[in-house]
C-alpha cells in the first residue's frame, strides 16, 4: 500500500479519531457539502459501539488511491483500515461505503458466530440455487459457473451484471436477497444484510423475512458481551 504518500500527506493534514480508529484526511472532499463529522455520528448513533470498536479498523483514512480506481471502488477494508476515496459523490454515498468497510471488518472478527453451525452459508447457497432455476429458465447457460462458489467469482460476476444485467438481476432476486449485490458472494451477503439492519428504515421486517438465519446472527452480535453473559446465566 502507498504508506508513503499517507505518511507525506498527514504533514499537511493531521489526523483525528474515531472511536479507537485514526482518523486521516489526506485529500478533502470533491463535493464540499459532504459532513464526514456528520457520517461518523450517524455511523455511531446506529451500530453498537461494542461492534465498532473490536471490529479491527484501526484507521479510516480520507484521499486519492490509486489501487481503488484500479478496482473500480471508492471504498475497501484492508489490513486494518478503511480507504475512502475523496471522490465520493454525496453523503449518502459516503455514509454506505463506511457502514459497507466496517460490516466487512465486523465479519472477519466474528467468524466463529457469523458461520458456525453453517446456517447462514446454507441460507446463501440455497438461494442461489434457486436463483441459478430462474437463470436458466430465462434461457441463460449454467453449467459453466459454479453457484456454489461462497467467494466472488469473476465469472458469475460477469453473469450476473455483463450478460443478464443488472435490471433483470434485481428483479430476479427480489423475493430471495436483500440486493441484487448480496447474491455475488456470502460475505457481501452478510454486508448488505448488516447495512440493512442498522440503516435502512422500513425493511427490518423484510430483513427478518428474507435472511432468517443472517437476521438471528445480527441480533446475536448487536447484544453487549455482558447482556449475553447475562442471558446466559438466566439460563
Amino acid at each position: 500500500m502507498s504508506s508513503e504518500y499517507i505518511r507525506a500527506r498527514q504533514e499537511l493534514i493531521q489526523p483525528d479519531r474515531f472511536l479507537n480508529a485514526d482518523l486521516s484526511i489526506l485529500e478533502k472532499f470533491s463535493n464540499k457539502t459532504i459532513s464526514l463529522k456528520k457520517v461518523l455520528a450517524q455511523l455511531k448513533s446506529k451500530v453498537p459501539e461494542h461492534l465498532l470498536t473490536t471490529s479491527g479498523v484501526d484507521a479510516i483514512t480520507i484521499g486519492t488511491f490509486p489501487f481503488l480506481s484500479k478496482i473500480s471502488a471508492t471504498s475497501v477494508f484492508q489490513d486494518g483500515g478503511i480507504y475512502i476515496s475523496s471522490k465520493v459523490p454525496s453523503e449518502q454515498d459516503l455514509r454506505e461505503a463506511l457502514i459497507h468497510e466496517y460490516a466487512h471488518a465486523i465479519e472477519k472478527t466474528n467468524e466463529d458466530v457469523l458461520y458456525g453451525g453453517g446456517s447462514v452459508e446454507q441460507e446463501f447457497l440455497g438461494k442461489r440455487e434457486r436463483l441459478k432455476e430462474r437463470i436458466a429458465a430465462a434461457g441463460f447457460f449454467v453449467k459453466r459457473y459454479n453457484f456454489s462458489a461462497t467467494v466472488e467469482d469473476n465469472k458469475l460476476f460477469d453473469l450476473f451484471f455483463s450478460k443478464i444485467g443488472y435490471d433483470k438481476m434485481v428483479s430476479m432476486t427480489k423475493d430471495l436477497f436483500i440486493s441484487a449485490y448480496s447474491a455475488t458472494s456470502l460475505s457481501e451477503y452478510f454486508s448488505t444484510c448488516f447495512t440493512t439492519y442498522f440503516f435502512v428504515h422500513g425493511k427490518y421486517k423484510t430483513l427478518s423475512e428474507l435472511s432468517p438465519a443472517v437476521f438471528n446472527k445480527l441480533q446475536i452480535l448487536s447484544l453487549r458481551p455482558t447482556d449475553t453473559l447475562a442471558e446466559g446465566e438466566e439460563e
